[in-house]
């Protein structure tokens, strides 16, 4: 298996956590699934952030909206942060609403497409060390840092259950933790006092290498997905697996 330095955080923390998961990586997404075929011969294809790779055949497309701003300022690249111009989700077989409390809001002209909702929460923690789940409670004064798409979200989940956290680092998303980065991160540890540094799963696939008196310090959250409504999107799934 190739290392996150290689293939990506990404890909390496699905293949490294998901039993039975292959996964392949290419800018050529088509030539990517030939070789999928050729070699490792899948009985299911699961393309990640595939919306746009219309040359690939596919069964269903689950579009992720976010519930806040799901079409951001309604303006494509390199205005906007849209891929596609709106009307490209009516495309769309399924919609799941990200970071939702539960409530959908009504999106015009997308009214025909089923859609559910989801949002994350923080799961487990664990020693970067030795993987040992630990009590968030017992973990004291800490500090917290992400390599990560917005990483003040998880900030701000991590103060949700503690007013313990006294500092965060925020680093841009798939930043490579170099010497200098993890000097500062034991810097803010040691001038924080804080008892451990909590990080992501994502992040955490990149600091097997650290010293060892630091990754004793270090905490790791995982995130745990909930999806309301996944009940009529899961049995749609398996008919299509059955054909």
């Amino acid at each position: 298996m190739l290392g996150p330095t290689e293939c990506g955080d990404e890909p390496y923390l699905l293949a490294s956590t998901v039993p039975g998961l292959m996964v392949v990586i290419g800018t050529d997404r088509y030539a990517a699934g030939l070789l999928a075929i050729q070699q490792l011969a899948p009985d299911v294809f699961l393309l990640d952030d595939g919306f746009q790779h219309i040359r690939l055949y596919r069964d269903m497309d689950i579009l992720l909206l976010d519930c806040a701003k799901p079409f951001g300022n309604g303006w494509t690249l390199p205005a906007g942060l849209l891929r596609e111009p709106r009307q490209a989700s009516l495309r769309a077989d399924w919609i799941i609403h990200t970071r939702s409390d539960g409530i959908i809001n009504n999106i015009p002209g997308l009214d025909q497409i089923p859609q559910i909702s989801s949002r994350h929460r923080l799961g487990s923690f664990t020693k970067l060390s030795d993987g040992s789940v630990v009590p968030f409670e017992s973990l004291g004064k800490l500090v917290a840092f992400a390599g990560i798409a917005e990483p003040d979200r998880f900030f701000d989940d991590l103060r949700l259950l503690s007013d313990r956290v006294t500092g965060t680092l925020a680093l841009p998303d798939h930043a490579p933790y170099t010497k200098e980065i993890i000097s500062t991160i034991a810097a803010m540890i040691r001038d924080t006092g804080a008892d451990y540094a909590v990080t992501t799963r994502k992040d955490a696939v990149k600091l097997k290498k650290i010293p060892p008196e630091i990754a004793s310090r270090i905490v790791v959250a995982d995130l745990e997905l909930h999806i309301d409504g996944i009940d009529s999107l899961r049995a749609e799934l398996c008919n299509l697996l059955q054909k």
